[in-house]
């Protein structure tokens, strides 16, 4: 990989650490929200389908994240094994 490739990934990993770090802080929002919904009277029947729509979205959204960045160290991992191999 050329030097301006490694650096461009290094900067991308770099925004993902930051961007995982950001979800991770999200934990306590989604703790919250838990605790809203279960309020008296949280919401009118509409909005309670944007709230499901928009929560079973960031499941699926976060369950292909998770795989994508499995896939991805998996990758990298079995290219560096294979290089070795050849080496």
């Amino acid at each position: 990989m050329k030097t301006e490739h490694k650096a461009k990934v290094e900067q991308k990993v770099a925004n993902v650490k930051e961007n995982y770090a950001a979800l991770g802080a999200g934990n306590s929002d989604l703790l919250e929200l838990l605790r809203i919904i279960h309020f008296p009277g949280y919401t009118t029947p509409a909005e309670a389908i944007f709230t499901v729509g928009i929560v079973e979205s960031l499941a699926t959204i976060s369950a292909g994240l998770a795989q994508l960045h499995q896939t991805l160290i998996e990758g990298a991992k079995t290219v560096v094994a294979i290089e070795a191999q050849h080496a």
